[in-house]
């Protein structure tokens, strides 16, 4: 039986919840009609457009929400819950305004997005795939505005899923992709010992985090998210073993050298797994990524024309054309800085923020420093963190591994609220 101590601690913190997100949500609405955005697009999102309501959007957040309520009452299995994440991730997005606004136009956005070049492929730049990725580097300026920041496989992963299919194809080849991060995180849960029911329910509480509630449907970082999750699940599984296991050095190679095809911010999984370089299983991992990166790399280079190393740094100049922003614009180094860890903060959702305890897991510890340096080295320049570092929340769910069964489903109920209400009032752009 809980004690009168308990229930005071639990009022408190759920006044604490309720303050923390009105006070939240007014700051969104008072930045959007006070138009500060005109000055600087900063905290607390660069990527929110006006405060909106979609009437048709508002049957699919009703049924978001019928849909969390049945998921809270069933027996879980490791099956339903990605089945039940995918679903609430569906409806989360459909919330936006039905099908085309939610589901389509995410991939289309702005005429800035990676298919739009892979559409150019053959028509604009007048050679194949093969001549493309060789030319890369040369036409890497004239590209789009993600596409010149990511290496290229990000913009043939989208051609190559629009010649076997249309724009739809694409849209539900993302989608399937991006959702087996929901299994993967449940699998590192219980690699790290988690037992079966909590780790469903936690894998269950990942899903409906605003976070992988807004960007998990259509999104490139969404495959990214489950291409080093993958990688998470080898390197806990490297950890774990005394003896070596073939099994986990494929799922952190595979992981590590598929995800740092898709995007540059890949040498996340390099940083992380130093930490560990002194676990004998763990540097021989290392050893033999490293190894088939620069095979690969030399295949590219020599066999392709494609330097991976020369598009990073294009990269990053294209990203800092005036150098380092904490010498050429010290203030907008510092605001993004904000921004980029609340961001995070805020995608995460209030709930599941307040149930954190100070004791952290290794793991979580090692993934936050590696991805503070990466912000202190000046990356991502308009935040936008809760997209593009949506591989940061699996290292954080492995510090809520002391949450009970009540407690997880209450934050399930809580995060999927939040998440409901940010996609039904708030337009996402990315």
């Amino acid at each position: 039986m809980p004690t009168h101590s308990d229930q005071e601690t639990t009022t408190l913190k759920a006044e604490r919840v309720l303050i923390v997100l009105a006070c939240w949500l007014g700051l969104l609405y008072l930045w959007s009609y006070v138009d500060v955005k005109a000055l600087a697009a900063i905290f607390p999102f660069s990527a929110i457009s006006d405060p909106r309501i979609q009437g048709t959007g508002l049957p699919y957040g009703v049924a978001f929400l019928v849909v969390l309520w049945l998921a809270l009452r069933l027996r879980l299995t490791a099956v339903r819950v990605w089945g039940l994440g995918l679903v609430l991730i569906l409806l989360a997005n459909l919330a936006q305004g039905g099908y085309a606004k939610g589901l389509m136009a995410p991939l289309w956005h702005s005429g800035q997005q990676y298919a739009q070049d892979a559409l150019r492929i053959g028509l604009d730049w007048r050679f194949d795939w093969r001549d493309w990725l060789d030319h890369f580097t040369d036409i890497q300026h004239n590209l789009l505005l993600h596409t010149k920041t990511h290496p290229p496989f990000a913009v043939l992963l989208n051609y190559f899923s629009l010649g076997w299919g249309n724009r739809h194809i694409l849209s539900w080849l993302f989608i399937l992709l991006g959702s087996t991060s929901i299994p993967l995180v449940n699998l590192v849960l219980r690699t790290t010992g988690l037992r079966t029911n909590r780790a469903n329910l936690l894998a269950l509480l990942f899903a409906v985090i605003p976070a992988i509630s807004i960007y998990a449907a259509v999104s490139l970082d969404a495959v990214v998210l489950a291409t080093s999750t993958l990688a998470l699940l080898g390197l806990a599984k490297l950890i774990r073993d005394e003896k070596r296991s073939w099994a986990a050095l494929s799922l952190f190679a595979v992981g590590v050298l598929t995800t740092n095809a898709l995007t540059f911010a890949g040498l996340f999984l390099f940083g992380v797994a130093v930490c560990w370089v002194r676990h004998k299983q763990v540097r021989t991992a290392l050893l033999i990524t490293a190894g088939l990166g620069l095979v690969c790399y030399l295949i590219l280079r020599v066999g392709f024309g494609y330097d991976h190393f020369v598009a990073f740094l294009q990269a990053t100049t294209s990203e800092n054309p005036d150098g380092f922003r904490l010498i050429s614009w010290p203030a907008h180094y510092w605001l993004t800085r904000v921004e980029c860890i609340g961001e995070i903060i805020a995608l995460l959702s209030v709930p599941v923020l307040l149930a954190f305890r100070r004791q952290f897991h290794s793991l979580s510890l090692a993934g936050m420093a590696v991805l503070l340096l990466m912000f202190l080295s000046g990356a991502y320049r308009t935040g936008e963190t809760g997209r593009v570092c949506m591989f940061i929340y699996p290292y954080l769910f492995l510090s809520l591994q002391h949450l009970g069964r009540s407690a997880l489903r209450r934050l399930i109920l809580g995060a999927g609220v939040q998440s409901i209400l940010m996609q039904v009032f708030f337009d996402w752009g990315w």
